[in-house]
């Protein structure tokens, strides 16, 4: 049998440029802050959001330094288990 799923989530984040990247990454709703990480040329990083207290839901920017576009997540997610509104959507936070 494999390991319970744990219900969060793993950010990958790929520099595939020439130059050192400086990427954010901000919650939009949660009130987790705000994550940065340098990347080196041709490296990567991963980042773990612990979900938990949000019942597996997310609203995440990811956005780099020296760049205007930025890309939105939201969602759940899944783990087999019972679910629940979005904590967010019920004022919770």
């Amino acid at each position: 049998m494999g390991s319970a799923l744990s219900g969060d989530l793993k950010i990958y984040l790929r520099n595939t440029g020439g130059q050192t990247l400086k990427a954010t990454i901000h919650d939009n709703f949660y009130k987790t802050g705000t994550v940065t990480r340098t990347i080196s040329p041709g490296h990567e990083t991963s980042i773990v959001l612990h979900l938990k207290q949000r019942r597996g839901w997310y609203d995440f920017t990811v956005k780099s330094a020296d760049s205007e576009p930025e890309a939105r997540f939201a969602g759940r997610v899944e783990t087999g288990k019972t679910s629940f509104t979005d904590p967010f959507m019920g004022g919770v936070f």
